[in-house]
Order: C-alpha cells, then sequence, then structure tokens
C-alpha cells in the first residue's frame, strides 16, 4: 500500500468530507452533512472555495461553526490525524490495521 502525494494539495481544495466530518460540531451527520451540502452551495454561487468563504458566512449557515474550522477542516493532514477510531484514516490507526494484517499474513 502506498499513498499517492499528489492528491493532497487537490484534496484540500475540495474539503467537503472533511467539513462535513468536523467533529467539534457535536451534532448528528445528517445535520453535518446538510450544512456542508449548503456550505458547497454558497461557495459554488460566490465561485469560491470553501476554505475561502469568512467565518462569518460558515455561521450564517450554522451558528455552530467557530474560528477552528479553518484549522481543523482546511489542514488536510490535521483533520486526518484527528479521525483516530477504530479503522480511521489516522496514521495511528492505519499502522495498527496494517501490523494486523502483517501478523495475520504470517
Amino acid at each position: 500500500m502506498y499513498v499517492k502525494r499528489s492528491l493532497g494539495p487537490r484534496s484540500r481544495s475540495h474539503a467537503h468530507s472533511t467539513l462535513c466530518s468536523h467533529a467539534p460540531w457535536q451534532v448528528p451527520f445528517r445535520e453535518t452533512h446538510h450544512i456542508s451540502g449548503r456550505a458547497v452551495a454558497l461557495a459554488e454561487t460566490l465561485q469560491t472555495g470553501l476554505a475561502d468563504l469568512s467565518l462569518e458566512q460558515y455561521q450564517q449557515l450554522s451558528p455552530k461553526f467557530s474560528d477552528d474550522v479553518f484549522a481543523d477542516v482546511f489542514d488536510f493532514e490535521r483533520s486526518i490525524e484527528k479521525r483516530n477510531a477504530i479503522g480511521g484514516p489516522s496514521r495511528e490507526m492505519v499502522t495498527r490495521q496494517v501490523k494486523v494484517l502483517r501478523e495475520l499474513l504470517k
């Protein structure tokens, strides 16, 4: 398995999935999915990227947004590392799963 690093920067410009899973909201996924969809629609209407929307624009979509949205969502590495549940994409969890699978192959 390898990581195609060239996709990282492109992924940062398409932050819908990380916006949708922004854990500090502490609201059901269905609601976060709806809010992030509205953010995408707003960005498309304004012909800009999600990272270019202002905090005020995000807070108009939901008052649950705080300034950490820019660090937690649009920093691709940080967003991935926060997803460290079993089976999650954080380095710790991927390394753990690789170790388990290697043991199974012995």
